[in-house]
């Protein structure tokens, strides 16, 4: 998967101009396995390796949108950190912002999993279309995304997502 996505991201983070990054799930979190930085003075530190919790984080939101019924029953009735002020851990909120990922396929957060910081995410998908993992791109808040930007950077994400997803099935059945 790394061999299919760091191509795309080192292409994501010439458009956007900001960090991107791969995630996969990890249990009730998601573990961030590749960063490409951007040339930006100001940078978001290196996220590789890091664990975070899903409710907190786009890369998360996206896989947890997909979740079963009873999975994700279970898992908004657990304990939900409030990693900054900002991180939603109302269950009924939460709810709404993965009916939100369903319909428009990425997730977007300011501030939600660490103070300054604004993400996107959007799924990448195996052959029988679950999600696997997730690409995002962050920067910080200040000029991330950019007055008027969010949709379309979204949707380069989504993109991205998408052609990594193309290239995971292409593989599959090589």
């Amino acid at each position: 998967m790394l061999l299919a996505a760091r191509p795309r991201l080192v292409a994501l983070v010439g458009q956007i101009g900001e960090d991107a990054g791969l995630a996969v799930p990890d249990g009730h979190a998601v573990r961030y396995l590749d960063q490409v930085e951007s040339g930006n003075a100001v940078q978001v530190r290196d996220w590789t390796g890091t664990r975070a919790p899903l409710h907190a984080v786009p890369s998360g939101l996206v896989l947890l949108a997909e979740w079963p019924a009873e999975a994700l029953n279970a898992f908004l009735a657990g304990d939900l950190e409030r990693v900054t002020g900002k991180t939603v851990v109302d269950p009924a909120a939460i709810r709404a912002r993965l009916d939100r990922v369903r319909s428009e396929g990425s997730c977007w957060a300011f501030e939600e999993f660490a103070e300054g910081i604004a993400s996107v995410a959007a799924p990448v998908r195996e052959a029988r279309g679950r999600p696997v993992a997730a690409v995002h791109v962050h920067g910080p808040a200040y000029r991330f995304p950019g007055e008027g930007r969010e949709a379309a950077v979204a949707a380069a994400v989504a993109a991205t997502a998408a052609s990594v997803s193309r290239e995971l099935v292409a593989a599959s059945v090589a």
